[in-house]
């Protein structure tokens, strides 16, 4: 069995047990559109023995579906940027006043999002969204995104610049601390490809991504990973896989895992 297979297996496992609770709750009690995230790279091993500690005092969401109900759905998003990179290139310099221009499927319902995520002073992610058409293709900014684009970041003309440059997908099971209004998302089975050549597509070898969200401040979820020894890491699935579809631009900030978890790399 891969790495992969292990990572996704020992999620569900390991929060079989926590109750369920629907999106619609998960928005009423901890939406956090405006937050502070923290993430984590563990290994596959590394994450089958948190997991469990992290799924204690958690409710596990669940989306409906013609089959039933699932814990782990899989998304799939496809990120923008201008000529020059401008949104990659303050990502992988870490400049504070950044942005990232995204459509966001969740494929397991087949609805999609054209969202803006900016983090600005003290680390906080502001996310704004917009609901897209069934019909509408999410390698392309409409007429109508573009403007969103342009006036959630208030610059004109932005959005008509934008062009795909790496779809990521994944499989994601979303926590909720019962006894606060935190979140911690488990992305596993990662792989990034170019919108261009969908032949070009690279997975993240028994790659663990955990995300802590909160209002602000220090989590549950945050200090069960400290104790563990996990520390938060620089890690940015669009710079991931910007960086190992195009090997060409500069990626010091994910050395370590493009090393690890490529085997291209």
């Amino acid at each position: 069995m891969s790495g992969l297979a292990v990572a996704r297996l020992d999620v569900l496992t390991a929060c079989a047990a926590a109750p369920g609770i629907t999106l619609e709750e998960v928005d009423r009690v901890a939406s956090l559109q405006t937050r502070v995230d923290r993430k984590y790279v563990l290994s596959a091993g590394a994450a089958s023995a948190i997991v469990p500690i992290l799924a204690t005092r958690s409710a596990v969401t669940t989306v409906p579906t013609a089959t039933g109900d699932l814990r782990a759905c899989w998304y799939r998003s496809t990120y923008f940027d201008t000529p020059d990179l401008e949104s990659y290139r303050r990502t992988a310099t870490q400049r504070r006043q950044r942005f990232k221009v995204r459509t966001r499927t969740y494929v397991d319902t087949s609805t999609s999002f054209v969202e803006v995520k900016v983090r600005g002073a003290r680390g906080v992610t502001e996310k704004v969204r917009s609901s897209l058409p069934p019909s509408m293709s999410t390698l392309l900014l409409d007429h109508a995104a573009q403007h969103f684009v342009d006036d959630v970041l208030d610059r004109a003309d932005l959005g008509a610049s934008l062009a795909p440059v790496v779809t990521t997908e994944y499989q994601r099971t979303t926590l909720v601390d019962l006894d606060s209004t935190t979140r911690a998302t488990i992305d596993t089975s990662l792989a990034f490809t170019a919108p261009t050549d969908r032949d070009d597509r690279h997975e993240a070898h028994g790659l663990v991504v955990i995300e802590t969200k909160s209002a602000g401040g220090v989590s549950w979820y945050d200090r069960v990973l400290w104790d563990a020894g996990v520390r938060p890491s620089p890690v940015s699935k669009f710079g991931v896989g910007m960086a190992v579809t195009r090997p060409e631009l500069p990626s010091n900030r994910w050395h370590r895992i493009l090393w690890t978890h490529f085997s291209t790399c």
